[in-house]
């Protein structure tokens, strides 16, 4: 899957209440693709509600095939906790009519026929521990991963001030 920095996604939020489930579309958000390494099935990140959150391919990680990127194709933010710590995370979708028929409850009585995996993933989270494992390991990886970029910039940094100094003692 080619990574496209100018693709424009509606990113929808999903809420979980007690019975009912709670979407609300918020608009196009532009995914920023990271230059550091990071696990393939991390996308990049969107700016939602003021906190960079995590977009996830779960297709890719656990089937190894990745979710095509088109002008169909949208991101589902989920809530989801992890030893009481709440997180949010992106969930690529392939069709934004899948979205629709989440918010018409269609889903609700299982019918999965011809849902993609990502969707059946999304469903799963409230009655898996490993999907909601697999999230917050999501969120742990990406932190490790800029962590890992922010030492890499600071050991370069301390490298060319060093040899700076070398040149000139």
């Amino acid at each position: 899957m080619e990574q496209n920095p100018n693709l424009l996604f509606i990113t929808f939020e999903l809420h979980r209440q007690k019975r009912n489930l709670d979407i609300r579309c918020c608009g196009c958000k532009e995914m920023m693709f990271s230059d550091y390494k990071k696990p393939t099935h991390i996308k990049g990140v969107i700016e939602f509600e003021g906190h960079y959150v995590p977009v996830i391919d779960p297709s890719l990680w656990l089937c190894g095939e990745p979710t095509r990127l088109d002008h169909c194709t949208c991101i589902l933010v989920v809530q989801h906790t992890s030893e009481y710590r709440p997180f949010k995370t992106g969930i690529i979708i392939q069709e934004s009519e899948e979205i629709m028929n989440l918010a018409a409850g269609i889903y609700n009585g299982g019918i999965l026929k011809g849902t993609s995996f990502n969707m059946r993933f999304v469903l799963e989270i409230p009655k898996s521990s490993f999907a909601s494992k697999f999230l917050a390991d999501s969120h742990l990886a990406l932190s490790l991963c800029e962590e890992q970029k922010r030492m890499d910039d600071d050991f370069a940094t301390f490298r060319k001030i060093l040899s700076r100094e070398m040149v000139h003692v």
